[in-house]
């Protein structure tokens, strides 16, 4: 059932007047970091069983004697209330992997893809870092593209859009959650980002991306009525829905989407 209705939801999508032109991957969007290095491959939790990985991976605290490797490691309803997030964590290299943890710090970045989102508590399915970071457990990082497609990917993902499209085709759902591992988040359709009209759609937003990333969202489950939702019109204008359409499109799949009782959590 879930995939059937995973090809409505993306059928809709592919109709007028959003009409979003995919590309068949995430891949054709931001190129992803050589190897898949993500995960346990970074490192593992302080106190964990399991020695794995470059890293040892404590809490940030801000403290005196910090190391730079930074990681955007874990996700945290309460304090990711806003595209631009701070990273949840930092490394301590594990004894004798110094090799391994410079090739992991020249795979960092400031842009981000949530692995398993609660849609219930969760508001956010992209994140951004002012500074590079490692991703972890919770968030696959994504590495080059321009500027420019960096942002606008962004904000097309934690647009209503780039929920409905997350939720239709995410590898496994429970109540109120969607999860979506490496290989499965690689084959995630999204809009093409090469499109020369939607670059510079994109491009005109460029200025206004400190006050985008930087608005405080509720839980994606309330997009219906998510007053911090403007990312919603600006990622409708990027994909070409026409000024007169693009709040009612967004609103249609927002009130539609959040009924939905696996999104809601009562399905």
């Amino acid at each position: 059932m879930r995939v059937a209705v995973g090809k409505e939801w993306l059928m809709a999508l592919r109709e007028p007047p959003v009409n979003i032109r995919f590309r068949e991957a995430l891949l054709a969007a931001t190129r992803w970091s050589p190897g898949d290095v993500f995960g346990d491959l970074i490192g593992h939790s302080a106190g964990s069983k399991e020695e794995l990985g470059a890293f040892v991976m404590h809490k940030r605290l801000r403290r005196k004697g910090e190391t730079p490797h930074l990681s955007l490691w874990s996700s945290d309803y309460k304090s990711q209330v806003k595209v631009l997030v701070e990273p949840t964590h930092y490394g301590v290299v594990y004894p004798g992997r110094k090799g391994d943890a410079e090739k992991q710090s020249a795979l960092a970045s400031d842009l981000f893809y949530q692995r398993s989102v609660r849609w219930m508590s969760q508001k956010i399915l992209a994140a951004a870092t002012a500074e590079p970071a490692l991703g972890g457990s919770a968030w696959a990082p994504l590495r080059g593209g321009s500027e420019v497609t960096r942002f606008a990917f962004a904000v097309w993902a934690n647009s209503i859009f780039g929920f409905v499209n997350h939720w239709a085709v995410g590898q496994r759902q429970q109540t109120g959650r969607t999860r979506a591992q490496i290989g499965a988040i690689r084959r995630i359709p999204c809009p093409d980002f090469t499109d020369l009209a939607l670059t510079a759609r994109a491009e005109a937003y460029l200025d206004q991306k400190e006050e985008l990333f930087g608005l405080p969202l509720e839980p994606a489950v309330y997009a219906d009525m998510d007053e911090g939702r403007r990312l919603d019109l600006a990622a409708a204008d990027i994909l070409g829905v026409p000024e007169r359409n693009r709040a009612k499109t967004a609103d249609w799949f927002a009130k539609r989407w959040t009924a939905e009782p696996k999104v809601r959590g009562n399905g």
